[in-house]
């Protein structure tokens, strides 16, 4: 197991995926040990071009999505243990996504190092969320985690707290009380 851990998750099988700083992807069954490895493997199509993952994301189709360091997101597909890459050429924000969330089947939110992007799953679009009253100027901060909460999504990044309110597709940063101001600016989990 790579010693450098960044992100884990348990799949709906009880599997726990790994991801590390550099060695990609490492798959532990409880009970039994580690039982499959996807390293990276640059230039070769289907499969992981960086080894340094930030977290997963698993949807009811069984699908894993995998947010990286400089290469994108993955779609991995079980049934033939392949890895589809989407980046900046497809239209998220950029290349290093820190954070990811599904809601429901159809919508993934993307935290990136260049602000926030969702992608529609159905139609394979993606978009580029905007500060609220920026006249669609993109908004570029670093998203460090998400969180859906009463169809609201907040968005913690290394310099406040925004929530796209539930319909909307605009970032709103939330005011904190200056008697009672947030314990600090960078919000992550």
């Amino acid at each position: 197991i790579e010693a450098d851990v960044r992100s884990a998750r348990e799949m709906r099988n009880g599997d726990v995926w790994l991801g590390g700083a550099s060695q990609g992807i490492q798959v532990v069954r409880p009970g039994v040990g580690l039982v499959a490895t996807f390293a990276p493997e640059p230039g070769v199509p289907g499969e992981l071009q960086n080894g340094y993952i930030f977290g997963f994301e698993q949807l009811t189709d069984g699908k894993i999505w995998v947010a990286s360091n400089l290469s994108g997101v993955y779609r991995f597909a079980p049934s033939n243990e392949s890895f589809t890459q989407y980046t900046t050429e497809q239209g998220l924000s950029d290349n290093s996504v820190r954070a990811l969330l599904a809601e429901g089947d159809h919508t993934l939110w993307l935290g990136t190092d260049a602000g926030l992007t969702v992608l529609d799953l159905t139609s394979g679009e993606f978009e580029i969320i905007p500060l609220q009253g920026a006249n669609s100027t993109p908004f570029v901060k670093p998203v460090e985690t998400l969180l859906l909460f009463n169809g609201d999504l907040w968005v913690g990044t290394n310099s406040g707290l925004y929530v796209v309110p539930k319909g909307s597709r605009e970032l709103v940063l939330v005011r904190s009380d200056p008697a009672a101001p947030l314990a600090d600016n960078f919000v992550s989990d």
